[in-house]
């Protein structure tokens, strides 16, 4: 029998709780997954509870729980008999399936499940309107903002029609905007940056823990100034503030994302990434006004050069109009030219300042990836010295048992820096092809340890 836990009443701390002791399980059985999946759906699909339960379970599982899920979605897809019952619980494993893949970047897996699963429960749209917003997720990973907002409206369209008031939703909607005022698109409106201003705030007031809603409302707060300042928009708004505002919530993200999920590093590197994308935005801000400052100082030095011009002209009768013409036309492509040239410049600053910080990020990475080895294969070589004393060998046989471990973890290890440098070192080779080579001639000694033992003995 299942055990029910949670209920529609549940918060995400009862969630956490759960999942805490779900986690502490050595195995899981098939009615361990359906327990499981009983609990999330008693949250109420389609709620906000859920929205929030689900995610939270799908961030801080045991990660070898997906291979059960995928197997369980599986076993929906030819099942014959499906039910209602059926349908709600593999509508939850298809949710965490689906948020996991979205965190941590598996792209390819996220759209095989969607073309395996999706026309399910889209067919079911009195049930399952979180299906559209699965959909969106997709779709904005992917990049097409525009069919990625089409989608998240039509889940915002179907939970209003149900009467259902799932905020987390709108803000799958909001984060679509963002990224599309981001990208400067141009099919979304003032109309729905003023909604997901709203939509983000009553989420941080709903929840003020969460720190995927400060990381979202800081890229509003910084792209709308971008959105604004290419339509002339910024007067009389403080944009250093702002700037600085947008700042102070991605480090109150940093703070509020929670250090023990996995996906905690690559979360605090994305936060952190948009704090330089903030002072970008202000580099840009300010460049614009000088620019209209230059153009401003063009226009008053074509109009005084012109009534200089004209009462030279007139007092003196000795210039012409084609030669008032020459030189009001060689001042503007003089002023032009050095506009041009700030213009460049700066380009050229930006496109310099990415490249280093997309190098920074990239080496930020790969230490935590060759940090995160090394700690493998410490613990790897600890289990086995723990194992081998536990079945009570031999110190020779431990010793054995450690050293092959030991070579074959530092063969491991240079072939995964091999895969992960972009040059690869000689020295990596060498230690990958010497581990090989000895930990082949450990492995022949032990098989033949008897034999050359009788050797020796005779």
């Amino acid at each position: 029998m299942a055990e029910q836990v949670l209920n529609r009443n549940s918060s995400r701390k009862d969630v956490s709780i759960y999942i805490k002791s779900f986690n502490s399980r050595e195995n899981f059985s098939e009615d361990d997954i359906k327990e499981i999946l009983g609990n999330l759906v008693s949250l109420e699909i389609d709620s906000y509870s859920f929205s929030i339960g689900a995610n939270t379970a799908s961030r801080t599982i045991k990660k070898s729980i997906i291979a059960q899920l995928e197997n369980y979605m599986a076993r929906f897809d030819v099942n014959p008999n499906k039910n209602d019952v059926d349908y709600d619980n593999a509508f939850a494993a298809y949710y965490l399936l689906t948020y996991y893949y979205r965190t941590y970047e598996k792209l390819e897996a996220y759209s095989n499940v969607l073309n395996l699963y999706q026309s399910y429960f889209e067919a079911k749209t009195d049930r399952y309107a979180l299906a559209y917003q699965i959909k969106a997720r997709y779709l904005r990973k992917k990049g097409d903002g525009k069919e990625a907002l089409a989608y998240d409206r039509k889940a915002v369209e179907l939970l209003k029609k149900k009467q259902i008031d799932n905020i987390h939703v709108r803000i799958t909607l909001a984060a679509t905007i963002a990224i599309a005022l981001e990208n400067r698109d141009t099919f979304i409106s003032e109309k729905d940056i003023e909604d997901s201003f709203e939509t983000v705030q009553n989420a941080i007031m709903l929840n003020s823990d969460y720190a995927k809603y400060r990381y979202l409302w800081a890229k509003f707060k910084m792209f709308s100034l971008v959105y604004k300042n290419d339509r002339n928009q910024l007067n009389g708004i403080d944009y250093v503030k702002e700037i600085r505002d947008a700042k102070r919530l991605l480090r109150d993200a940093v703070e509020l994302e929670d250090a023990k999920a996995d996906s905690y590093p690559s979360s605090v590197i994305e936060y952190r990434s948009y704090m330089r994308a903030a002072d970008l935005v202000l580099a840009e801000i300010k460049l614009t006004e000088k620019i209209k400052m230059m153009e401003l100082k063009q226009t008053e030095s074509i109009h005084q050069h012109f009534d200089s011009s004209r009462i030279n002209a007139e007092n003196n009768n000795r210039i012409t109009q084609d030669e008032i013409a020459t030189k009001l036309e060689t001042t503007k492509n003089n002023m032009n030219l050095r506009i041009d040239s700030v213009k460049d410049n700066f380009q050229n600053l930006l496109t310099n300042t990415s490249t280093s910080f997309e190098s920074q990020l990239k080496q930020s990475q790969e230490r935590y990836l060759e940090i995160l080895g090394v700690i493998v294969s410490i613990v790897a070589v600890i289990m086995v010295v723990i194992g081998t004393y536990s079945a009570k060998l031999s110190m020779t046989a431990i010793l054995v048992a450690t050293f092959g471990m030991s070579v074959g973890m530092i063969g491991v290890y240079s072939a995964f820096l091999i895969l992960l440098k972009d040059q690869v070192s000689k020295k990596y080779i060498f230690f990958l092809i010497a581990s090989i080579v000895i930990e082949v001639g450990t492995i022949l000694v032990s098989i033949f340890w008897p034999i050359i033992r009788t050797w020796y003995s005779i």
